[in-house]
């Protein structure tokens, strides 16, 4: 498993948890905010009231809708922060691919630049015309409109 996958799955893992918190914080806020909310004006921060009781039932309405609204907010917040970490895991797994691509092309010119002699270094030359002279400095086969040699530029022929 790449570290990328690992991120990914650590992403899904944390919004199915975070989902599962906010649910639970929406129903459980909603039910105290239901079961209290005529309660609500004698909250703590709506005044207070002359009752603790009638306090405590405002302050649990107000706890309680506190709960749910942030449990609504929480929902895209979550699911924002798994699709910015999925998105980092297959950035991360790509670019893991592209280095091992690229390793893989770096050892095919190695041994193509080792299976042709002469032609280490340089990059292939179009044909324009058939093998007339082999360069006597470095043995390269060149192509008899050519003047100097395509691979070290001596003109000996």
């Amino acid at each position: 498993m790449t570290i990328g996958t690992l991120i990914k799955k650590i992403a899904i893992v944390l919004l199915v948890i975070g989902i599962i918190a906010s649910v639970i914080m929406i129903i459980v806020g909603a039910s105290a905010h239901s079961e209290n909310a005529d309660y609500m004006e004698y909250a703590t921060v709506n005044g207070g009231a002359y009752s603790s009781s009638l306090e405590n039932a405002g302050n649990a309405a107000y706890a309680g809708q506190q709960l749910w609204v942030l449990g609504l907010i929480l929902l895209p917040c979550l699911a924002l922060s798994s699709l910015l970490m999925v998105g980092f895991g297959q950035l991360i797994d790509d670019a893991a691919y592209a280095r091992a691509y690229a390793e893989q092309n770096a050892r095919k010119l190695e041994k193509l630049e080792n299976a042709t002699p002469g032609m280490a270094g340089s990059s292939p030359k179009p044909n324009s015309g058939p093998v007339g002279w082999t360069c006597k400095a470095c043995g390269t086969k060149n192509p008899s409109i050519n003047t100097k040699c395509t691979n070290c530029g001596d003109s000996s022929h």
